[in-house]
């Protein structure tokens, strides 16, 4: 078996990338039967390791706003994934493959917030919990224990009037 040529690579690369931020996106309103959330920004980051520096970075590599009208119109076993996000107006990197980064369209500044100590919420908790008695510190870390065991980064701040952030 020969390897693909380099362009080749490339291509398939930028095509991965373009069909996973549409499936996320496709996933997020489809699994809302309620239809509690009306739109999804999405900012896709990879992470990888900076062959200049040797060091750890998580370059976005697309990021796309889309209402659940706008993308509801969509059919997507119809379009060419990189030419939906166009329509989209998504942001690609030019050079996903070279992990050419782009200003994703929100950014979270997590130095402006003191991050905290973590706490086991869920160990205190039987296999019935009634999480209205949780204070509002507990359902907080509570929600981090869930972010982080379905594989998300998430942190908890001290108490400072952050609406929840």
């Amino acid at each position: 078996m020969l390897p693909r040529p380099e362009k080749e690579r490339k291509e398939i690369y930028a095509s991965v990338l373009a069909q996973v931020a549409l499936r996320t996106v496709h996933e997020v309103l489809t699994s809302d039967p309620d239809r509690i959330v009306n739109g999804v920004i999405l900012n896709g980051h990879v992470r990888t390791v900076d062959r200049a520096t040797g060091q750890e970075v998580s370059p976005c590599l697309v990021t796309l706003s889309a209402s659940r009208e706008q993308f509801g119109k969509l059919r997507l076993s119809q379009v060419d994934p990189a030419q939906c996000l166009r329509g989209l107006n998504a942001l690609v990197s030019p050079n996903p493959y070279d992990l050419e980064p782009i200003r994703p369209i929100v950014e979270f500044d997590l130095s402006k917030y003191r991050l905290m100590d973590s706490m086991d919420v869920v160990a205190g908790l039987d296999s019935r919990p009634v999480l209205v008695k949780l204070t509002p510190t507990e359902f907080e870390h509570l929600i981090r224990q869930l972010f982080e065991a379905i594989g998300m980064e998430a942190w908890n701040t001290q108490a400072s009037k952050d609406e929840g952030v």
